[in-house]
């Protein structure tokens, strides 16, 4: 599938209204990462904030969710399996099970009706059977009755999808989807004991989850042929499941069908943690695609859905109600066309320009590159190192690297030396236990491109001098695992305390600690 570029005007939505949405998002220092709007066959307007680039794979979380879906009707379709058969069916080496999961059907674990209140298997622990769990995890109520999310199933499921076709599950929705032409490059991360994980592993491009909003949009049609049934398809984006009670966000409690959910304005988002968002609108057959970071950002996903609505798919709503013929003079005619020109060209402009803001841009306040009271700061600690011993560990958690414990461990930080002026190369240089060194690049007025230390993860980094003992480091983590690592560096004439703090699910727990450093001569 090629998808051609169309001017928003050509559509009938303003480039002024496009230019609002992403003026909304910054405003609220909302991490975009990168949004298309595509409508009636064509991409609108795409645009991607420096470093991100459109071939970039990135981490699309629990959209994989909705990719199992289209395997499931895949596999429907194919009489490898009925949805409404017991799960148990197939994984009969299972018993004996508790009577509630041998009552649990795979329509059940599409629409998140399964027996269990929350996922079942532990997602620290890679070696364990996450299957398994599903199987022996005590149910707390009866399958096919109550909504809860829960992502063991879609994970099940991508485990019966491989056992049934012989393929990653990825693989098999991409092969019988070719007519897309999805990258070579996506993919599923795995899970438990190797198995794709169907529940949040997808890694791909903006523009192959579009591809797939545009097949569920499409119900199921690719280029005139039918791949998956239309009813199948027509019930995965019906509200089938009530979920007002257990739904995250206003935008998300409108409904669920199999593994999507229903939004206002009588549409339906596939949906990815964090701000991977495929908002599907049928009646306009317009989709909007975003990827983001609003992982530790409350209400981070609403903004988006709130800056579309009320910038972009009202005012079209609108625009289409407003039939009256316009009693302007031809002169101001041509002033409203003159002025969509120039709102087209502006949106052009930023859609070349468009950059991730750095943190000295979203800080108020903060004393800025230049000024005496930064120059004086880092005239006294720049080519500063020091030494570090164990604070207190935060006993509330136990990932905490720093705690007694774990003292001798080879991710224990040692020492640290900092490279503070930015002509000369801004950067945190880490030392560990077991001497290996990293290096973390950061800019002032602008993100710069590294990686993380000890993992090696893609990093983006900014600082802020947010008060004139205080350093404000974030480090964006942005490739199979995303999240953000904030450090935040209070200077002493002889020492240094450190408190880093990691935003992501699973990983970089050693980023997770206080530390008190003594100056090194």
């Amino acid at each position: 599938m090629t998808i051609k570029s169309a001017s928003p005007e050509k559509a009938g939505i303003k480039s002024q209204n496009i230019l609002d949405f992403h003026t909304k998002i910054k405003k609220k220092k909302l991490s975009l990462h990168s949004a298309v709007l595509y409508k009636d066959g064509s991409i609108l307007s795409e645009v991607y904030y420096a470093p991100f680039k459109a071939e970039d794979n990135h981490r699309m979380f629990s959209i994989a969710k909705s990719a199992v879906a289209i395997a499931v009707g895949l596999m429907e379709g194919e009489g490898l399996i009925s949805i409404s058969d017991p799960i148990i069916k197939y994984f009969p080496e299972k018993r004996p099970v508790h009577p509630y999961i041998e009552q649990m059907t795979i329509r059940d674990m599409l629409m998140m009706r399964t027996c269990h209140a929350q996922t079942t298997y532990d997602k620290f622990d890679l070696r364990s059977d996450w299957v398994d769990s599903f199987f022996t995890k005590t149910p707390t109520h009866k399958p096919g009755s109550v909504f809860h999310y829960d992502t063991s199933a879609p994970f099940v499921l991508s485990a019966l999808c491989e056992h049934l076709t012989g393929k990653k599950t990825w693989d098999y929705v991409r092969d019988s989807l070719k007519g897309l032409n999805i990258s070579k490059n996506s993919h599923f991360i795995s899970g438990g004991m190797g198995v794709s994980h169907g529940g949040s592993g997808l890694v791909s491009t903006t523009l192959d989850i579009l591809k797939l909003g545009i097949f569920f949009l499409n119900e199921g049609n690719i280029d005139g042929k039918q791949i998956i049934s239309k009813d199948y398809m027509r019930r995965a984006v019906s509200d089938l499941t009530p979920n007002c009670v257990a739904s995250p966000l206003p935008s998300e409690s409108c409904g669920y069908g199999y593994y999507v959910w229903r939004t206002e304005k009588n549409g339906y988002v596939l949906y990815g943690m964090g701000g991977q968002l495929v908002i599907v609108c049928p009646e306009e057959k317009m989709i909007l695609v975003t990827t983001a970071d609003t992982q530790g950002y409350s209400g981070g996903n609403q903004i988006i859905y709130d800056a579309f609505y009320e910038c972009i798919l009202d005012p079209y709503r609108q625009s289409l109600k407003d039939t009256a013929v316009s009693k302007n003079t031809n002169t101001q005619n041509n002033l409203n066309e003159q002025s969509s020109e120039k709102a087209a060209m502006a949106l052009r402009e930023f859609e070349k320009k468009a950059r991730l803001s750095s943190l000295s841009e979203e800080i108020p306040g903060c004393i800025l590159p230049g000024s005496s009271e930064f120059e004086s700061f880092i005239r006294k600690y720049d080519r500063a190192s020091y030494s570090f011993y164990p604070a207190e560990a935060d006993s509330k958690d136990k990932d905490i690297a720093t705690c007694k414990s774990s003292i001798n461990t080879k991710a224990t930080l040692s020492r640290l030396y900092l490279s503070l002026d930015e002509s000369k190369g801004a950067k945190l240089t880490f030392v560990y236990a077991d001497s290996s060194e990293y290096d973390l690049p950061f800019g002032y007025s602008k993100n710069i491109e590294g990686s993380l230390p000890l993992y090696g993860n893609r990093t983006f980094t900014s600082a802020a001098l947010i008060a004139k003992d205080t350093l404000y480091i974030r480090a964006r983590v942005c490739d199979e695992i995303l999240g953000s690592i904030h450090m935040e560096l209070y200077f002493e004439d002889d020492s240094l305390t450190l408190y880093m703090k990691k935003i992501e699910e699973t990983s970089f727990k050693e980023f997770n600690a206080h530390l008190t450093g003594n100056r090194l001569p």
